[in-house]
């Protein structure tokens, strides 16, 4: 298992990040708050609060394969 803190700021963040997860066959969750989400669910996403990092929690053997996909919205 992996966790990463992921920044999402607008519309087109969400659809990259959307775009990146699309193809992975394993669980992949957002963590905001109190709220936890599936990350391939664009309404998902949208619902929590994009004010803070949030979260991303996948069930992989492959960290470093996902890490690379999300390079652009991890937090810094």
């Amino acid at each position: 298992m992996i966790e990463l803190k992921i920044i999402l700021k607008n519309y087109d963040d969400i659809e990259a990040f959307s775009e990146a997860i699309k193809d992975c066959d394993y669980d992949i969750f957002l963590v905001s708050g109190n709220s936890k989400v599936n990350a391939k669910s664009m309404l998902g996403v949208y619902c929590l609060d994009h004010s803070n990092p949030m979260t991303l929690q996948a069930n992989t053997d492959n960290d470093a394969e996902l890490a690379e996909k999300l390079a652009p919205f991890i937090e810094r």
